[in-house]
Parts: C-alpha cells; structure tokens; sequence
C-alpha cells in the first residue's frame, strides 16, 4: 500500500485478497505485468523504429514520421509496463503512462 498505489478501479474489475492482512486491494490489472512480453514487447518496437528512421531518412519520405512517432510512444508505454511489472504493479502513474502511451487521442 504505498502512495501512489490504486485505492479506485482503473482496469477491469479485480480483488486481491492478501492471506498476511486479509485485505482485499483493488488492482488496475487482472494480472501482473510479464517482465519477458514487455521486454519482448520494447525490442520488436525498438528495431521496428530504429528501421522506420533508417528509412525514413534514407528515402526522404517525411510523411512517414508519424509511424516512427507511434513507433516511439510504443516503446516508451511498453518501458514503464515493464517497470510496473518488476517494481510495484499497483502503481497509478505507471499505469496511467503505458495506457496513454498507447491509445490514440
């Protein structure tokens, strides 16, 4: 239960019953974040947009760099999943960085 730790439902519906305390926490996923499909996940997207600027800049097409953008805001909401999921899963702004990161708008 730290400070910045979910007291609201942010994600889908679940509870965590802790057999220490007997409290039940609400939590914004209904999993703990994979450390391996978050890593997995910042590679793809990481060689997805070091080729897209490759080309980018060797083609000269300009119009393409919204992708690389989408590219990059991929890898970051990805990071901080990845973040989430090895130091406190419960976290709301890391939470609320990899979901903005990753919806349009």
């Amino acid at each position: 239960m730290g400070p910045n730790d979910a007291k609201i439902i942010i994600y889908g519906y679940a509870k965590l019953q802790t057999p220490e305390w007997r409290l039940q926490r609400l939590i914004p996923y209904r999993y703990t974040p994979s450390l391996v499909l978050a890593a997995l996940s910042v590679g793809l997207f990481s060689i997805a947009a070091s080729l897209n600027l490759w080309l980018l800049l060797r083609f000269r097409t300009w119009y393409f760099s919204t992708v690389l953008v989408g590219t990059l805001m991929e890898v970051i909401g990805y990071a901080f999943r990845l973040l989430s999921s090895q130091q406190d899963p419960y976290s709301i702004p890391w939470f609320v960085v990899q979901v903005r990161m990753k919806l349009p708008g």
